[in-house]
This record gives structure tokens, sequence and C-alpha cells, in this order.
């Protein structure tokens, strides 16, 4: 039997006997086609969803002048690092469950895992709701004068809690069947909504939070409509609260893939913070290749979510080709990086143009681009291999790799390069590059030294 993702029918055949291991035929270049195929909605639906989900709203809320921009960025940033960032992060306990679930054929455990973790999701959420609604004296501590204006747009913010983690849990859902374009067309059919919401409230300061809450809740409700109309074969209609409420110790690794996430996410943005003590020049140069670097993340991210997929859909199947998509990774991984660094090193005159007419901002950050360039290969390692890693169940691991490195190795040698050898935003980048090499070599050797018959048999408890 072959496993296509782009082909129901025939991933769908009946084996002979359903209790033996499947053992699929394919070869590298099968695996590499696929990937790439399914990798491009995939990278449309990511980069739809920043658009849809920040890009507008922060652009709209520009036009209403520098204080209402201020303070709804400053809301929206808090929103996402305690908000999306949270379900994003759990949402990987769906990569490793309901993908392997539905490579093994148990189909309504793939619904059980979902239904498991928006129910997880809620609750957890109740907490933060609370945090969002009296988040001034918190606010204050960063901004007094804009604390004021930004309590209103959280507060309003809670409101969009059920659509975020029904959308978030959902799109893995279909992910992990191999449905990679169903994501993609929701993000496309709500698109025009967003441009109306935010254009009907164009002139009310809380208008690009009431628009991104509407859009949310569009967005959730076209993909239930999707999953409402589509084959139901992975849905779980047993809905008793026996049922949904037990095993919930399945989920603790996506406990783990918040902290892969935030911790990522977190050391990211200190680079920003940091490079603000070196003037205004040095700040926005860092914000244009901060921008650059993580539009081309996009690219070896995409791949690596498909990768996942596609490893934990073979391990749930008992199939030894987990191995062919470990090797088509890594491949790409090479060839994902040399692009991306390419893109950066050789571009790096015309790109800080896009962003700034600003002659001393372009100059300085042509200068720094040149370095950045090299953590391309690190970025494409450690987006493929940590999806790999996810696709294995093994967020555990990656959360002590990532604290690891971000927080015990990069950040240490970003002040030490930065500032006590006066090497400016540049060392920052040098101390973020050192520890993603770390983090990169170290995912590379457990991915490659993975005893995948133990693997195997270890997940089978998933389905």
């Amino acid at each position: 039997m072959i496993i296509d993702p782009d082909s129901r029918a025939r991933y769908d055949t009946p084996q002979e006997e359903d209790d033996q291991p499947v053992h699929a035929r394919t070869s590298f270049k099968l695996e590499m086609e696929d990937l790439i195929r399914n990798s491009l909605p995939t990278l449309l639906t990511f980069l739809l969803q920043s658009s849809l989900l920040l890009i507008i709203p922060i652009y709209f809320a520009g036009k209403q002048g520098k204080d209402v921009l201020s303070a709804s960025s400053m809301a929206i940033t808090l929103f996402y690092i305690t908000g999306p960032a949270l379900v994003f992060g759990f949402c990987t306990a769906e990569d490793t469950l309901c993908s392997t679930a539905f490579g093994a054929k148990s189909y309504t455990k793939v619904g059980l895992y979902y239904q498991r973790c928006m129910l997880i999701l809620h609750m957890m959420f109740i907490p933060i709701a609370l945090l969002w609604i009296n988040s001034g004296p918190l606010l204050r501590v960063f901004s007094p004068e804009l604390a004021d204006m930004c309590v209103p747009i959280l507060r309003l913010m809670v409101l969009a809690i059920p659509a975020l983690i029904v959308f978030e849990c959902s799109k893995r859902y279909l992910l992990s069947q191999n449905k990679f374009r169903a994501p993609t067309m929701v993000l496309l059919g709500a698109l025009p909504f967003s441009l109306i919401f935010n254009t009907a409230f164009k002139t009310f300061y809380l208008g690009p939070a009431l628009s991104l809450v509407l859009t949310y809740w569009t967005v959730c409700m076209l993909v239930v409509t999707y999953i409402y109309f589509d084959d139901h074969q992975c849905w779980n209609s047993d809905l008793r609260p026996s049922v949904l409420l037990q095993d919930w110790g399945q989920f603790s690794i996506g406990l783990s893939g918040i902290v892969m996430v935030c911790a990522e996410s977190f050391s990211f943005r200190v680079i920003t913070l940091l490079s603000a003590k070196f003037g205004s020049v040095e700040l926005a140069s860092q914000t244009v290749v901060t921008t650059i670097s993580m539009f081309l993340f996009q690219f070896p991210f995409s791949f690596g979510i498909c990768s996942s997929v596609r490893l934990a859909n073979y391990i749930g199947a008992r199939s030894h080709n987990c191995v062919t998509v470990m090797r088509v990774a890594t491949v790409a991984t090479a060839v994902i990086g040399l692009i991306n660094f390419s893109i950066m090193f050789f571009f790096r005159g015309w790109l800080p143009h896009i962003f700034t007419d600003d002659e001393e901002v372009i100059k300085f950050t042509a200068n720094l681009l040149r370095g950045v360039a090299f953590n391309e290969f690190g970025d494409a390692v450690n987006a493929i291999f940590s999806s790999l890693l996810r696709g294995q169940g093994r967020q555990n691991i990656g959360s002590v790799l990532n604290l690891t490195a971000y927080y015990m190795i990069a950040i240490p040698l970003e002040l030490l390069f930065g500032f006590y050898f006066g090497l400016g935003v540049a060392g920052l980048w040098v101390g973020f590059l050192l520890g993603e090499l770390f983090l990169s070599a170290a995912e590379v050797y457990l991915i490659w030294s993975t005893n995948w018959d133990g693997l195997i048999e270890k997940n089978q408890a998933i389905v």
C-alpha cells in the first residue's frame, strides 16, 4: 500500500488485516515531491495567518496615529505572547498524537485527541482571561501613559479566546490528516471579511482589536463549517465527559511544546530589546533584520510542519519509511538554508530599502545582514529538526534543549559579545548564532541516532 497524502482513496484503502503493521512503499524522490507539494499551501497558510491576525490590524491602527498604534502594538504583543504562542505550543501535542493515530488508522482517536486538546486549552485559558481583564498594573510597569488605552483592548481580546483555540486545534487536526490545503482555503475565505471589518472600524481606536476578534470568529466558523461538511472519518462521536476527561496525561508533551515555542520566541525578542541600548539606528536596523529573518524562517518552518506530520503518520503505521522522511528532511534543510543564506547575503544592499529610506539605517542594516545571513543555516536546521522531534513525540527533550541553548548559552554570550567586548548589535547576533549552533547540532544528533524500532513500539500507546 502506498501512503499518499494527496490521495485519501489510496491511503484509506483497507488492509487485508488491519492489525498488521503497514509496510508502505516509497522512495526518496516520492517523499521529496510530496513534502515540497504540501509545504507550499502550508507556507501560504502561515503567511496568510500572520497577515490576517497581526499585520492588517497593526496597519489600520497606524492609520489612527502614533498613540493608537503604540497602544495597539503593546496590547496585541501581550495578547500574542500570552495567547496564540501558548496555544500554538500546546497544539504541538496534536502533531504527535493525531498524526500518529491517523497513520495507524485509529481514526476516531484522531478526533478524540483533537477534542481533548480543545477542552484542556479552554480550561487553561481561564486564568489568562483574568490576567487580560486585570492587566492594568502589569501594563503600567512598561508604559504608564499607554496603560489606560491598552487595558480595554486586552479586555476585548478575551472574546477571541474560544475562536482562537478552536481554529488552532482544528488547523492541526486537518494537517494531521494530510489536508494541507484546507487551512489555506479557510484563511483565504476570511481575508475579505478582515478587510471589511478593519475598514468599517478604522476611525474607532478599539477598531483594530474589535476587527481582530471578529476575524478570529470568522476563521473559527469557516473551519468548523469545513469540518462539518468534510469526511467524518476521524470524528469522535462519543462526547461523554467520562471519555473526554480521561488520559489527559498524554498531553504533557503539549506543555513541553509551549516551552519549545516560547523559549525561542522570547529569546529572539531579547535581541531587539537589548538593541535599544545602542541607539535608534541600531534598534531600527535590528527591527528590519528581524523582520527579514522571520519571513525567511517561514520556508523551513512550513517544510518542517509537513515533515512532522509525514513522520508521525509513518510511525503510527509502523513503517520504516520514517527513515526516508528523515533523510529527505536533512537534504531539504541544507538546500533551504543555502537559499535563505544567499537571499540575505547577496541581496543585503537591496533588502533594507523595502523598509526604510534612511541611508544610515540602510547602511548599518546591510552590514548587519552580512553576518546574520550565516544564522539562516541554523534557523533551517532548528525549524525542520525541531518539527521532526515533535513528530516523534519528544517535545520534552526539545524543551530542555531550547532552554539550554537560548538561556544558558545564547543570551549570556549575547551580553558578553554585545556589551563586554563592545561588538554592539553584531555581538548580540554572534551570541544568538552560537546558541542556535549548539541547538542545531543536538537536534541533528538526536534525530539521526533515533532507535526507530523502539520509538515505533513506544508510540503504539497513542493508537
